[in-house]
């Protein structure tokens, strides 16, 4: 499954390139006008249900989004997330990827485009699940003490 906002070529060929290896069908939600004329197949008629369901019956999924990225962490599937521009820049579009990724131990899981990867170990979504209910648990914590004051 496909979700790209930025409209950068690599990682579209990089996705064809892991279906390919893999034996999977592409699936591409459209979300850049890049994909407009392109030759996958893409899922039409895409609402808030659909999307969730693509995502939860995804067998691997590449995608240039926070969300696209968090819903791959939350529904545990394998998954790549690639910088879409301004990668070389503290302030860039996946600093929110970044930070997420780096929180959960899953640097290695964001794709920079002048430095192609591929990573084929397994995800350990037991370990990464742990830190992100330590987080959900802070993160409540505060709001609770902010909203009491």
């Amino acid at each position: 499954l496909c979700f790209f906002l930025g409209s950068l070529a690599y990682p579209r060929r990089m996705a064809k390139a892991i279906a390919r290896r893999r034996g999977l069908d592409l699936l591409m939600i459209q979300g850049s006008p890049r994909d407009t004329f392109s030759s996958v197949r893409k899922a039409k008629g895409c609402g808030p249900s659909e999307f969730l369901g693509l995502y939860k019956n995804a067998s691997f999924i590449c995608t240039d989004s926070f969300h696209g990225t968090a819903f791959a962490i939350n529904f545990r599937k394998p998954f790549y997330a690639f910088c879409r521009r301004g990668y070389e820049k503290k302030s860039s579009y996946h600093s929110r990827i970044k930070d997420l990724l780096d929180i959960l131990g899953l640097s290695d899981r964001l794709v920079h485009p002048n430095e192609p990867k591929e990573v084929d170990e397994e995800i350990d979504y037991v370990a990464v699940l742990e830190q992100l209910e330590r987080h959900r648990r802070i993160s409540i914590d505060y709001l609770k003490r902010s909203l009491l004051l």
